[in-house]
Formats: C-alpha cells, structure tokens, sequence
C-alpha cells in the first residue's frame, strides 16, 4: 500500500487500494404448535455485527495528457490517512404462521426482513460546480447498508388425487436507501462513487405448479409478475459550506440544467421486468427394453430498463455526441425462447439429441456502456447437440 515510485508512461489514473472485511452473526429460531399438526407459529432473529475498512492510494495526472506521451506530474491520494472504517449491527428477524386445513393444504403468511452491507468509494471529492466555479457536493466517502422488508401470503395444496401440485404466493417487499452508483464526468467528476438514493415498493405475485396429466406425461410451469416502482424521490443536497444553495436540492450545475439521477416517483427499477414465465412438457414411454423420453420448454421474459427512469437514454440525439454518463438507460424488449429434447436408454446408458434456442431468438440479455463503448449480450444462438451418457 502506498508504495512509492514512478508509475507508468501510459498511466494516467490507478489505485492501490486493500478492503478488510470482520463479520459476526447468530441466528435462532422458535417453532410452537399452537394446534398440533394444524396451526404453527415461527419467529426468529439474526444478529449481525459487519465491520468494514479500506487502506492505500490512488493516484493521477495533475491536468491530464497532452497526448499519450506527455502527461503532467502525478499527485496521490493517501487513503491511510482518511481512516476508512465502518461498522453496522443490529438485528433482522422473521415472524411467520402457517395453516394446515388438510393433509394436502397449506396456507401461510411471512414477515421477513434483510439486508446488504455498505461499502466506501474511491475517495472523496469536491464536484457539482456551479455557475461561478464553487462545488456543491462533496462526495461521501462510505455509503450505508440498503434493506429490504418483506409481506408474504401464501398457499400450497395438491389437488386430483395428488395429480396437481400447486404454490401460490403474494407479496409486497419494501426497498428503502437503495445503494446506486453514480458516473458523470460533466458534473460530478471523473469517477464512479457510491451512495444510497430511492426507495422502492415491489408488489407482485408468483404460481408454480407441477401436473400429471396422464400416465407417463408431466407439465410443470411457474409465472411471476413484479410491479416495482420507485416510492420517493431524494435528491443530490448540496453540502459544500460555500456553496450557496447549501441544504438544497442541487438543479444546475456549471449553469446548465442538472438533472436528478435518482429517477423519479412511479418510475420502474432497473432489470425488473413486469412478468416473466416457463413451462415444461416431459413425456416417458417404453419401447422393449428401452426407456424413451421426449421433451419440450419455453420461456417469457418481458422487457425492462437498464437504468431508471430519467436516466439519459442510450438513443441520445444526434446534437449531443458525447452523453453526460456511460451509464446510459437501454431498453431490452421482451423475448422468448423454446427448447427440447428427446432420447432413450437402456441399462446403464442414455442417448440424447436436443435443441437449445430452437426459434433462433437474437434476444438481448444485458446491454451496456459502462466501458465507453455500447456492449450488448445476446442470447446464446440456436444450438443442437448430442450427449451419450454412461454411469458405472
């Protein structure tokens, strides 16, 4: 850490950074049958002690590179001396209670809670200036753990002489202080940092079942709809103490129009989409000594966004070249797939032809220009093989 000496000709920013991490958790649990068999109460808790630090350097060119060759002198930043250590506990618990009206039913409800634990950023900045050349916004150097609580009713039952199995749920989960990281060379620096912004409300619910329809003939599936929208909307507060609008929402920056890049109310969360889906056909048979298969699947996802809602879109206009982000709010639409197989064995054997992606869907799975160049992942195309299987 700290290390001191000359940094490469092509450098012109890097880190030296080590993160530390000490954790201690207990967990306990309680079961009591207030009706034998029938009615059951559950209530835990987990304690959780989360200590964090973060020790070494980063450093850069003064003004940059003139060209690849000739860069100004490096300065660095000492994250020793900044003290970088955190520490969360506290405790997470569930309550739940479920009912048996009959050997083959059950409905539940749960209450449950969760957590993810804070971190640091790079270092600390002065960014955000306004028109007259005085930041607004220092950047925190850790930012706090985001949780998660979660509503749930359920049931599950089999029904036709145990021909169906059926689970069904609901729920409503909140996410509040959701860690976001933020990238805007414009006006907030040449760095990501790191920080808590919006709460989110998720209401959704999800099916799965699993079915015999005859001998020899199964179907199983399950469908899942969120609906997660953002619940409030808080800003970038100034908190430089020469800034003049210091304890206020910062709207411009360098003179410009700054826009809130926490999204706003109502809107959707980044990679949720609203519903997705699959099903599965498997039909076994026998042909003399050989056991035959066959299969058929296919899945639904609907589309989503990349980013939130007032992200600047990945479609910018023509006038502005350079956006302000590489974290650029895409669209990736719905698709679906399909897949199959059939095969049979014998013995200790099996033999097995399949088709993965058999519509040749050219789907998009994730796209993004966190690297400076539009990056997009597609779906695996289609593909068809075979697999001899052999146990010993």
């Amino acid at each position: 850490m700290n290390e001191p000496g000359l940094r490469g000709d092509m450098s012109g920013f890097g880190e030296d950074v080590q993160r530390g991490y000490d954790q201690f958790a207990a967990f306990g649990q309680v079961d009591f049958d207030l009706i034998p068999n029938k009615l059951t109460l559950t209530a835990g808790t987990r304690y959780y002690k989360y200590d964090e630090n973060e020790k070494g350097s980063l450093w850069h060119t003064n003004g940059g590179c003139v060209n690849v060759l000739v860069c100004a002198p490096y300065t660095a930043g000492n994250i020793d001396a900044e003290n970088e250590k955190v520490s969360y506990s506290g405790f997470k618990s569930k309550f739940g209670v479920q009912y048996k009206p009959t050997e083959s039913s059950m409905v539940y409800f749960l209450y449950s809670q969760g957590f993810r634990p804070g971190g640091f950023s790079r270092n600390s900045k002065d960014v955000a200036k306004d028109a007259n050349g005085v930041a607004q916004f220092k950047t925190p150097l850790a930012y706090s753990p985001d949780t998660l609580t979660n509503y749930e009713i359920g049931a599950k039952t089999q029904l036709f002489d145990h021909r169906l199995q059926l689970n069904l749920s609901a729920y409503w989960m909140q996410w509040d202080n959701a860690q976001i990281a933020l990238y805007q060379p414009c006006c907030l620096g040449n760095t990501t940092f790191l920080l808590n912004g919006p709460n989110y409300d998720i209401k959704g619910f999800e099916a799965q079942f699993v079915g015999r329809v005859f001998q020899g003939f199964t179907v199983q599936g399950s469908l899942t709809y969120n609906d997660n929208t953002q619940s409030n909307s808080p800003c970038l507060v100034a908190n430089e103490p020469a800034a003049a609008n210091k304890g206020q929402c910062i709207t411009s920056v360098k003179g410009k129009p700054f826009a809130n890049p926490f999204g706003v109310v109502g809107g959707v969360s980044a990679f949720s989409p609203k519903l997705q889906g699959n099903i599965r056909g498997r039909y076994e048979w026998t042909v003399r000594d050989f056991n035959a298969y066959a299969t058929l699947s296919g899945t639904y996802t609907d589309k989503m966004y990349t980013q939130p809602a007032n992200y600047t879109p990945g479609t910018t206009p023509a006038e502005i070249p350079v956006p302000d982000t590489t974290y650029l709010r895409y669209e990736l639409p719905a698709y679906a797939t399909a897949d199959g197989s059939i095969g049979f064995g014998r013995n200790n054997w099996t033999f097995e032809v399949y088709g993965q992606n058999l519509f040749d869907s050219n789907a998009l799975t994730y796209e993004s220009s966190a690297q400076f160049i539009k990056m997009q992942v597609p779906l695996r195309p289609r593909v068809i093989g075979m697999k001899v299987k052999a146990s010993f």
